[in-house]
């Protein structure tokens, strides 16, 4: 019963947006439970944006006042390892909660795909290969339950991002407009590879399911094969279908790791860049300020109480 394979063209590609939708449409009845993993989440990365500024007024403490500042510098470091503690308060219970839903919506996809697939008509059995569709039916919820479960890599990915870059707004707008634009730069090629790797992984799912087929196919008839001697034939058609899977993985690995590349050498160009923003727009304002020539008499009462001008 093996069907025609689907070709790349049958696919649409599907935003994250897709993907929120159809993971908020599986949890209803939990999504309070969803929402709290949410803010549980945000809120544990919310506490640790606090460790750099509390390690620095500790090491701070040390430069400034020497073995007179350790017991100060000690309270910091303290404060650092509970700050931790309570990040992990905020962040087990939230992923206990997360895995939760995923589990909820793997099973509700599940029953779902199973609905729809016994509604369908003889025929259409008939021209999909059973082991296909349990490949893609496999995928499909393995997939959605995986993206409900890894939420807490994506807002902790928002989280030091948005973080560092309202810093960097406070301290000098300026250097942070600079970070948000190489941010913005770094994100537009990091799609661009991501689509090449998307139209990859479209043909290593067709040369899955046809794999999937194939040694469903063999195990399924293993008396027909002994009787037929054709273990041997069958065994290279296997090989040759999974060899046909590692094509388009082979690529993937090396545009993935290009994408990885171009992001960390961008990354640390903007790091070294910011700081030498910094470092110019401070040198500019000190070389602004007004530098005091002497002066032979003594200044008047009424001219030292006079505010200094800055052109």
């Amino acid at each position: 019963m093996s069907g025609p394979p689907h070709s790349e063209s049958s696919y649409r590609p599907r935003s994250v947006l897709y993907l929120y939708r159809e993971l908020w449409m599986l949890i209803h009845g939990a999504r309070r439970m969803f929402i709290g993993a949410v803010l549980l989440l945000v809120g544990a990365q919310v506490v640790l944006l606090t460790v750099p500024y509390i390690s620095a007024r500790a090491i701070n403490t040390l430069q400034l006042r020497g073995w007179a500042g350790m017991s100060a510098a000690g309270l910091g470091l303290l404060l650092v390892l509970a700050v931790a503690a309570a990040s992990w308060v905020l962040h087990g219970p939230a992923r206990v909660l997360e895995r939760n839903v995923a589990l909820l919506v793997r099973r509700r996809m599940s029953a779902a795909l199973l609905e729809r697939l016994f509604s369908l008509s003889l025929g259409w059995h008939e021209s999909h290969h059973s082991g296909a569709t349990t490949q893609r039916i496999l995928q499909s919820t393995q997939a959605l339950s995986g993206f409900a479960q890894s939420q807490f890599i994506y807002l902790n990915s928002a989280v030091r991002l948005v973080g560092p870059l309202c810093a960097l707004w406070v301290i000098q707008p300026l250097v942070g407009l600079a970070a948000l634009l190489g941010f913005v730069v770094m994100s537009v090629s990091a799609i661009g590879f991501d689509r090449a790797m998307i139209r990859l992984a479209y043909q290593e799912n067709d040369a899955e399911r046809r794999y999937a087929s194939t040694l469903v196919d063999t195990l399924g008839n293993t008396t027909s094969l002994f009787a037929l001697r054709q273990g041997r034939s069958l065994g290279a058609l296997l090989e040759r279908r999974l060899l046909a899977i590692f094509e388009p993985l082979k690529r993937a690995i090396l545009i993935n790791e290009a994408k990885w590349c171009t992001v960390d050498l961008a990354s640390k160009a903007l790091s070294c860049g910011l700081v030498a923003l910094f470092a110019w727009l401070a040198s500019r304002i000190s070389r602004v300020s007004p530098v005091r020539t002497p002066i032979s008499r003594a200044p008047t009462s009424s001219a030292r109480r006079r505010r200094p001008f800055f052109p």
